[in-house]
């Protein structure tokens, strides 16, 4: 199962906001890793054993971040951060920069929006992982069935 375990927005290698349901070290590790990652405007990942992290610091100071099974796809953890990424900056572009929101609220919409992408992309990928499965089956199925009609 393709699960991002915990989501981060940090400004000027400060955590605005993050989110996960699970117990862990996450916050630690992330600000370690955002302190040393330079801003390059593309994601890196770091392996520590079973789990994989990704950053992606852009240089105006925004760093999106998620930590996911070493198992996932690269693919649903990059979505993550796309995602987050376009959703975050929509946000602020909508408060004019952040200016006209308090920090406190800012962080309480950032968080929402880690959890909202984190259901999403769990729910999708159960659906995709699903749908191959059933492929999988009725080619088999399909194939199965035309030999025989063939045999006959």
């Amino acid at each position: 199962m393709a699960t991002i375990y915990y989501g981060v927005v940090a400004k000027n290698k400060y955590v605005v906001a993050d989110y996960t349901k699970f117990d862990g070290d996450f916050p630690a590790i992330f600000q370690q890793i955002i302190n040393t990652t330079p801003a390059t405007n593309k994601v890196t990942v770091l392996s520590r054993g079973d789990q994989a992290y990704y950053v992606r610091p852009n240089t105006d100071g925004y760093v999106f971040g998620c930590m996911a099974s070493s198992l996932t796809p690269n693919e649903v953890p990059r979505k993550f951060l796309e995602e987050l990424q376009a959703r975050v900056y929509a946000y602020v572009d909508r408060q004019g920069q952040g200016k006209s929101a308090a920090p406190s609220s800012t962080a309480a919409v950032f968080t929402r929006l880690i959890r909202e992408i984190m259901v999403l992309l769990l729910l999708l990928s159960s659906y995709i992982c699903g749908r191959k499965t059933q492929r999988k089956r009725s080619r088999g199925t399909n194939s199965r069935r035309s030999t025989a009609t063939y045999a006959r």
